[in-house]
């Protein structure tokens, strides 16, 4: 994202318990108190399982046919700034083709909402 430059340097890394110690050698209780929180930290989360909100679809329409439109009226967007009046018959049926595809795949997968809430925020 150009509007979010981030400098990487060599210390973007989860650092080892020992870099930890050395980092935090002049309080040692910030050591102390990170093995304390950690104690009484007890979460589960099970695996292969997801965890998304609900999107609400337009009323009348399921989440499949709303993801299904927006996707379509997304593509039509698209011709209309990268093509104008050019775009040929062959390559509008090349377009609709792969999106036809990972439309399916999507909705097999179960996560038309998942890209319709990530379409919200941006």
């Amino acid at each position: 994202d150009p509007k979010r430059p981030k400098p990487y340097t060599s210390e973007q890394h989860f650092k080892s318990a020992a870099e930890m110690v050395e980092l935090f050698s002049d309080i040692p209780s910030a050591i102390q108190n990170t093995v304390e929180i950690a104690k009484r930290c007890n979460t589960y989360i099970p695996l292969g399982t997801n965890f998304l909100p609900d999107f609400q679809p337009p009323e009348g329409m399921t989440l499949d046919e709303f993801f299904r439109k927006r996707s379509q009226d997304g593509l039509e967007e698209r011709f209309q700034k990268l093509f104008g009046s050019s775009l040929t018959q062959e390559q509008r049926d090349i377009y609709q083709a792969r999106l036809d595809e990972e439309i399916g795949i999507i909705i097999q997968m179960g996560f038309p909402g998942y890209f319709l809430i990530v379409m919200d925020f941006i």
